[in-house]
């Protein structure tokens, strides 16, 4: 049974409130769905509390948001508040007070908590369902739910980004290997079209705003693209190449979802010194080889564990070791990636090489469950999957494109439609 706690003082939470907006407000910038402090780990965003839907809310619905984590290493409950925050298309704050976005408060005691179960790693996992009787939204756009300590208003420790709809036009989009670089066998090129329906828009080329993400990234993403042309009200974006993609590989996989046995892709797995160990089997680079088609996730990850009621609480973490084969060392940075990296590419997931083994070798601890990966490079913007993983145009991606609207005198960029497609 998970425990519910409630509310302090009137005075303490406007001082609260008070001290936190003035550290935000201070040190604006792009937010992104990151822990921010290391013992706070498996931060999911579940829309409908469906696995694997887009964190997408339609406006005026009943449409909720979970956001679920766990800070690992403490069997006492930290008393956790949330904020929310209303972003523009580039994740920085929009500049909007409360009482234009939000009907209710904005500083609410995180009170759904439950202790781990017959776990070796204590934690406690904590959940928020928005919108609650606290708080509603009243504007489309982006949004960021910042959890902090209580007694700290300052010191955040994570933020998870969704997105609210309010849907006024039509995008239909479609994804091809015949890109405008030619029959090239590594890209795949994004098209698609806005069909404003009633809305009338003055100026499609400064009014509407279009943001592009292949399998949610946000490192590769396309920003702004203009139309192509205008046909009848329509929007048109095609034969545009800032709409093309380095089409990667499918992600590697693996999973362990139970303490008694190993898993898929997994070597070994082990009790040591009253905590699991766990060894995927070695990786080697496949640039250059053979296409071979997986069916992943597109990098998400699950968590679940077989042996129990509730795997919230009664997942266990384990130590994964990666390691992945390579006679010498890159010029550039190797990262592992996928959404448990949460697209950071920080020293957490940057891969270490072994000289003396001639692999690149990382461990990462994780809840039990299923997971894809890829390894990337990086070093300045987004991050490549020529080296490692090759570039195949049959690799099935998801294409996500969002499309935002401020007319002239608004203060904010709406969301107010996108699309959702798979290459092949």
């Amino acid at each position: 049974m998970r425990t519910q706690k409630h509310i302090l003082s009137l005075s303490f939470l406007v001082s609260s409130w008070l001290s936190f907006f003035s550290v935000t407000s201070q040190n604006a910038e792009a937010y992104s769905t990151q822990p921010l402090q290391a013992e706070i780990h498996s931060l999911q965003l579940l829309a409908n509390n469906t696995w694997g839907a887009l964190p997408i809310l339609q406006l005026g619905t009943s449409d909720y948001l979970v956001v679920s984590f766990d800070r690992t290493n403490t069997s006492t409950p930290e008393r956790f508040r949330y904020k929310l925050i209303h972003c523009n298309a580039d994740w920085m704050p929009s500049g909007l007070i409360d009482m234009e976005y939000l009907d209710g408060f904005n500083d609410n005691l995180v009170d759904d908590y439950a202790n781990s179960q017959t776990t070796t790693i204590d934690y406690v996992n904590y959940r928020i369902r928005f919108p609650n009787e606290n708080a509603r939204l009243k504007l489309s756009g982006n949004y960021v739910l910042l959890v902090y300590e209580e007694d700290n208003p300052s010191e955040v420790v994570l933020s998870a980004c969704f997105y609210v709809l309010d849907n006024q036009v039509n995008v239909s989009s479609g994804v091809t290997s015949n890109t405008d670089f030619g029959m090239n066998k590594a890209f795949q090129q994004v098209s698609f079209t806005i069909d404003p329906l009633k809305l009338q828009i003055r100026d499609p080329y400064v009014d509407i705003k279009t943001i592009v993400m292949q399998n949610r990234r946000r490192d590769n993403l396309k920003i702004d693209v203009k139309p192509t042309f205008l046909n009848s009200g329509r929007l048109i974006y095609e034969h545009n190449p800032n709409l093309i993609f380095d089409a990667g590989n499918e992600y590697r996989r693996f999973e362990f979802v139970s303490t008694k046995s190993g898993g898929m892709n997994v070597e070994r797995f082990r009790s040591q010194s009253q905590k699991y160990t766990a060894w995927i089997s070695q990786d080697k680079t496949r640039a250059g080889a053979s296409y071979l088609y997986d069916q992943d996730q597109d990098g998400r990850f699950f968590i679940r564990n077989y042996d129990g009621a509730d795997s919230d609480v009664d997942a266990d973490y384990v130590l994964v070791n990666f390691s992945l084969k390579a006679d010498y060392p890159l010029q550039q940075p190797l990262y592992l990636a996928g959404d448990f990296s949460y697209g950071n590419f920080n020293e957490d997931y940057r891969m270490k090489y072994n000289e003396m083994e001639r692999v690149y070798e990382l461990s990462v601890f994780l809840k039990l469950g299923s997971y894809n990966y890829m390894y990337l490079t990086n070093e300045k913007g987004p991050g490549s999957t020529k080296e490692m993983e090759g570039n195949y145009y049959q690799t099935e991606n998801e294409y996500l494109t969002l499309v935002y609207y401020r007319p002239i005198g608004q203060r904010y960029d709406s969301l107010i439609g996108y699309s959702v497609v798979k290459s092949q």
